[in-house]
């Protein structure tokens, strides 16, 4: 009782300096998020993934050794509509094939994982390189067996959209970034689109 009966004769008596000291504090967090030419830069937008899990589990660590493997954890979508039918052609293929390796080696780029991914991943399994066939005859085989296994398999439709077959997506990933880095990033990756276009 005796704190709030003190309270009101307080706040008057001390009422300018507490104002400026209010004042004063409001500035600082203007000044902390926007910065101060020449003396401080502005405030960065930025969040990790794994700030807050407790360090001590095991999903942490299982978090940061899938960062360091897969070059971030920061995950961007590139959508690509054409055509129906186009995502298998193969020019198609081969022009997704050089922008996603255009995409990989740009600045600020952990790694990127499409529809090319996988069909690089059949021909690796079935005892070939990682890439794609040089042969027209080879890559249309490949392409004409993941047409058939689409109604069958759901993880392909993810990356070949199914029955029209006239889009597809590349997944960017990353490590973290500002606003403004992921602006600059969607920048670029335009940039490398429209090149590859």
């Amino acid at each position: 009782d005796r704190v709030a009966e003190g309270i009101p004769g307080f706040s008057y008596r001390y009422r300018w300096p507490l104002v400026a000291a209010a004042l004063i504090i409001s500035a600082a967090g203007v000044v902390s998020l926007w910065g101060w030419p020449g003396v401080l830069p502005p405030m960065q937008l930025r969040t990790k993934a794994v700030d807050y899990i407790d360090r001590n589990t095991a999903l942490y660590r299982d978090t940061v050794t899938l960062e360091k493997t897969f070059g971030g954890l920061f995950v961007s979508e590139i959508w690509i509509k054409g055509k129906i039918g186009s995502v298998l052609e193969l020019p198609v293929i081969r022009g997704l094939d050089a922008f996603q390796r255009d995409v990989e080696q740009q600045p600020g780029v952990g790694s990127v994982v499409s529809g090319v991914t996988v069909l690089r991943l059949m021909r690796y399994a079935a005892g070939g390189a990682d890439t794609l066939p040089d042969s027209d005859d080879e890559l249309e085989g490949m392409t004409d067996t993941v047409e058939a296994r689409l109604a069958h398999e759901p993880a392909l439709r993810r990356f070949f959209e199914a029955p029209q077959l006239a889009q597809t997506h590349l997944t960017v990933i990353s490590p973290t970034l500002t606003y403004g880095e992921s602006l600059a990033l969607e920048q670029r990756i335009r940039a490398r689109w429209k090149l590859a276009v």
